[in-house]
């Protein structure tokens, strides 16, 4: 089964005294050979580990421990899930 996480960037910007906020969605999913992002690609081989907390009432955090640092990826939904089925596959 193909697990994927919707998560999201929120950016905000302040100019002439008035705030602009974007959300920018984006899914991160299991393959077969490591996590990929519309914008990049971990290899599970490179991951240490992972780990999750929740930020807000409606806000996850997901830590993507790698060789090049830790990534973080905002989610709505809690990626206990996606988690652990990442956990069995860096751990193999």
């Amino acid at each position: 089964m193909t697990q994927i996480l919707t998560t999201h960037m929120t950016t905000r910007h302040i100019i002439d005294n008035q705030i602009t906020i974007q959300k920018q969605h984006d899914t991160l999913e299991l393959t077969a050979e490591g996590v990929l992002s519309s914008e990049s690609f971990y290899p599970y081989q490179k991951i240490f580990d992972v780990s999750s907390r929740r930020m807000t009432a409606h806000t996850f955090a997901l830590y993507i421990h790698a060789d090049e640092g830790v990534k973080t990826f905002l989610a709505e939904h809690d990626p206990s899930s996606f988690t652990q089925s990442l956990k069995m596959k860096i751990n193999r």
